[in-house]
């Protein structure tokens, strides 16, 4: 959602046996008819690669600017707009060898993509930034790269165990980190240095990993939640309340 417009992005569904390319479409908060925006540029299109007969395609939004990232491509895309979907730029990935990717957006100018290979663990892992909405980016981050150091003194290292599955970005400097099999974490440097992050945790696999998914609405009020429930902050992810709108599972303890 952005403003008073929500946009969604449609695929293949499970176990889809023709082609059926990617669209995005947009509708009025409030209800009422959906609209197909500009056709995707062909390379966000492409066949799924065999793991899965879905595109998922990842799709951010900032404004009057969004950014959809098709990663499950023998040949990863990313394409973008600034005139609310009318038309669409495709852009450079800088890790493209990579087996998942994630992508958070805290302007129309501050990108932050997590990418891993999460055939390994702890996997191998990297985290680029772009400050011009993905034309140009910068590595920040790296770690797992056995016999592989940081190339320059500003690359840090994210002291991650698991692997990014998710990116919420706050500004140009914080950003939350999901990670699958491991505590998520979060940056106030713009991606060089990590700390595991105060959002609640699931009992059920021993206090490892944390939120399964996060959103922010602006810098102060955000969500989260696990199998466990649903968690709100209002101070920017200092301090998160339990949410019994989605009551806990049997067993559960919003404590936990």
């Amino acid at each position: 959602i952005t403003g008073e417009t929500v946009w969604a992005v449609t695929g293949c569904a499970q176990g889809a046996t023709t082609a059926c390319p990617l669209a995005v479409l947009s509708s009025p908060v409030g209800g009422g008819r959906w609209s197909e925006l500009a056709p995707l540029p062909a390379a966000a299109e492409g066949e799924p690669i065999s793991n899965s007969s879905i595109g998922e395609a990842q799709l951010v939004l900032s404004g009057e600017s969004a950014w959809l990232l098709n990663a499950n491509l023998p040949e990863p895309a990313l394409v973008s707009t600034d005139d609310g979907g009318q038309s669409w730029t495709s852009l450079s990935i800088p890790c493209t060898q990579y087996a998942t990717m994630s992508l958070g957006a805290a302007s129309a100018d501050d990108l932050m993509l997590a990418c891993s290979w999460m055939g390994a663990w702890p996997a191998p892992q990297e985290v680029w930034v772009s400050d011009d909405g993905g034309i140009q980016w910068l590595l920040r981050g790296r770690e797992w790269f056995t016999g592989r150091q940081p190339p320059l003194p500003d690359v840090g290292t994210i002291d991650n165990g698991g692997a990014p599955i998710g990116l919420a970005s706050l500004n140009g400097t914080t950003a939350w980190m999901l990670n699958d099999r491991g505590d998520d974490l979060v940056t106030h440097d713009g991606g060089a240095a990590w700390a595991p992050a105060a959002l609640p945790q699931s009992a059920a696999w021993n206090n490892a990993g944390g939120g399964e998914g996060l959103a922010f609405a602006n810098a102060q009020d955000g969500w989260t939640f696990n199998s466990a429930g649903l968690w709100a902050t209002n101070d920017g992810g200092g301090a998160w309340q339990y949410q019994p709108i989605i009551g806990p599972v049997p067993g559960w303890s919003p404590s936990s």
